[in-house]
């Protein structure tokens, strides 16, 4: 009969130890999760908007805009802000990059020509995403780009 209780005991104490462990994984678990869905980026990743072929990979802090201006190939990086709760971007450009991306370019492009060419970017936009795709609405002029999400 001792032996039965301490048995019992044993396993009493090991049950505890299970359902703590589980209960404090789960609660990380749903906190990570809370956390992704309200302080993340919505907008961070790739997008490729086909019909125009701009490619938009977006970070914490940078947006990298890959393009081909008059047939030659183009990185560039544009910084942004971003009010997830009103669903705006503003999109803001650098001469340094864009004079960094002119070089790489290996004379084929000027910076002033890089520049006019991302100059339809650096604007304000209404953002949405529905679907896997990102539609940005410019608030002054109503221009309008549709990116689908590069899945990875």
């Amino acid at each position: 009969m001792q032996m039965r209780q301490k048995d019992e005991a044993k396993r009493s104490k090991a049950w505890v130890i299970v359902m703590v462990a589980s209960s404090v994984i789960i609660l990380l678990l749903v906190a990570f999760f809370v956390t992704n869905s309200v302080a993340g980026n919505p907008l961070k990743g790739e997008w490729l908007a086909e019909e125009k072929g701009y490619h938009l990979d977006i970070d914490d802090d940078e947006i990298t805009v890959e393009a081909t201006i008059d047939g030659t190939f183009v990185e560039v990086d544009l910084y942004y802000t971003l009010n997830k709760q009103d669903k705006i971007i503003t999109l803001k450009s650098n001469t340094v990059d864009i004079a960094e991306a002119a070089e790489d370019t290996d004379g084929k492009l000027s910076a002033n020509e890089i520049d006019e060419a991302i100059r339809e970017f650096v604007a304000t936009y209404n953002y949405s995403i529905e679907g896997g795709k990102l539609r940005l609405s410019e608030r002054e002029f109503g221009n309008e780009f549709v990116f689908t999400r590069v899945e990875k």
